[in-house]
């Protein structure tokens, strides 16, 4: 019974001090490749839009339906809320082809239902 347990307390701390090493290892890593970058990768081009500049243009640009809202973060739009199902299409291909859209995350919940306008 205890020759057991000391096994497995065995292999417990060498599972421990492994998961330790990797993870010192994969840090030491991780801080040389974030010194390496240049200080100017870090920052955004000036030609791509802040969030808020992205979500004024989607809103501008495309009838974005009730229940609908829309979000950017870090340069992708995100739309999430209710939407009837034939209208979700039509409306994540207007999105995308608003400038300055890269990355269209759909948090849309479609429903079955008529499309309501505004």
């Amino acid at each position: 019974m205890w020759q057991e347990t000391w096994r497995t307390a065995v292999r417990v701390g060498v599972a421990l001090a492994v998961v330790s090493l990797l993870d010192r290892r994969s840090r030491r890593r991780r801080d040389e490749r974030a010194r390496a970058r240049p200080r100017e990768a870090l920052q955004r081009d000036g030609d791509e839009p802040s969030d808020d500049e992205l979500v004024a243009r989607v809103c501008s640009q495309v009838t974005v339906p009730p229940g609908v809202e829309v979000a950017a973060v870090e340069g992708a739009v995100v739309l999430f809320g209710r939407i009837a199902r034939d209208a979700l299409e039509q409306l994540l291909a207007r999105v995308a082809d608003v400038d300055g859209v890269s990355v269209i995350e759909n948090r849309l919940t479609a429903i079955d239902a008529p499309v309501q306008r505004r």
